[in-house]
């Protein structure tokens, strides 16, 4: 495997530093393509999220999380791929093995784990297929939806995709042609990101012009996994619009209460443990964390025993930082909670945690949404 160009300063992979930049306004944007945003987040709680909400709704939701990082895939790789690669591809005028090894690279950098082929056919027949054994995945139905859905934009057709577990940490994919009629629901939309006024100063690496805070990063480009040295922590360079779609198509799928669902799963895994509170040493601090994530830009934020009120603008990922929120003060204070968010249509979420009061008779979440 060819060794990966690195920043010889900060040692971050220059793909990553010259493939997406880091604005100024708490959002990740690829540089050739700025209106599809990222996010650069702790993967250990992706799993545990779907199984937190399976175990709250008593269904389980990982079929609907891979047909939905299915379809997302393959809308975000539409727009990337022209038809006229697709028909070289169909044509054998491109080797599709390089177009894969590619792709892998790419999952090796971006922190998705490591992939490698086991077998291909790729003859535009009703029998091909795509098998990959994928090690060290970040999450097993993203991965196993993302790789569905690039196959399907490569081939221009609905396909099929299951999966088994080889051991702990390694998984095999096989994706293949669907045998029904082409999907008719709605498609996945993915909304241009519109950049925000500049806010946030991170420093920056004077080499490659990356946030200097991507050296706190291990880059393990060989098992596809990015890990924290300070945290221990997993993470991943993650399309927001993969991970959102699959909260609304819950909703729309199971009923309004997802929602409130996935801060609750979010909340229970902070709870246990998977952070600290020495974390969060000031307000700046967790604004730059949160630029660094993508997440968004902190304009308001007071935490302590008395609850927390966050104002975030351009949210990438509302429900799982109002889940974040909660847990992080019941984490702090050691208090049970109550929180209230409400997310408007130009993305600006206010969160409110308050010290859960079982006398009136409220719930734990509520929600104010689109206001």
């Amino acid at each position: 495997m060819p060794e990966t160009p690195r920043c010889k300063q900060c040692g971050v992979p220059s793909d990553i530093t010259s493939k997406h930049s880091w604005l100024d306004d708490g959002s990740i944007v690829q540089t050739a393509y700025p209106y599809y945003r990222l996010v650069f987040i702790e993967t250990e709680s992706f799993d545990p999220l779907c199984c937190g909400i399976s175990e709250l709704i008593g269904e389980p939701v990982e079929p609907f999380v891979v047909n939905t990082a299915r379809r997302s895939t393959r809308a975000y790789m539409n727009k990337l791929m022209s038809d006229e690669v697709r028909d070289q591809l169909a044509n054998g005028r491109i080797d599709i093995h390089l177009v894969l090894e590619t792709m892998f690279r790419l999952a090796r950098i971006m922190g998705y784990g490591s992939p490698e082929l086991l077998d291909v056919r790729f003859e535009q027949r009703d029998d091909d297929l795509v098998t990959l054994r994928y090690r060290n995945p970040c999450s097993v139905p993203l991965i196993a939806g993302t790789v569905a859905g690039t196959v399907e934009s490569y081939v221009g057709r609905q396909a099929c995709v299951t999966y088994d577990e080889v051991d702990k940490d390694t998984i095999d994919i096989n994706v293949f042609p669907s045998r029904r009629q082409a999907e008719t629901r709605e498609r996945v939309r993915i909304m241009p990101y519109k950049a925000g006024p500049d806010e946030i100063e991170l420093r920056r690496c004077p080499l490659c012009g990356g946030p200097a805070k991507l050296s706190e990063f291990e880059w393990d480009t060989d098992t596809g996994v990015i890990t924290s040295k300070t945290s221990g922590r997993r993470m991943a360079l993650v399309g927001s619009p993969i991970i959102e779609p699959v909260f609304r198509e819950l909703e729309k799928e199971l009923g309004e209460s997802i929602p409130e669902v996935v801060v609750e799963a979010q909340r229970r895994f902070v709870r246990s443990g998977s952070y600290s509170v020495s974390e969060v040493r000031s307000v700046a601090d967790m604004r730059d964390q949160l630029a660094l994530r993508g997440i968004g830009c902190i304009k308001e934020l007071t935490m302590g025993r008395k609850g927390v009120h966050m104002i975030l603008e351009r949210s990438s990922t509302p429900l799982l930082s109002t889940g974040m929120a909660q847990g992080m003060y019941e984490l702090y204070s050691g208090i049970e909670s109550k929180v209230e968010w409400e997310l408007s249509e130009d993305g600006v979420l206010e969160v409110s945690v308050v010290p859960w009061d079982e006398s009136r008779g409220h719930g734990r979440t509520a929600i104010r949404e689109g206001a």
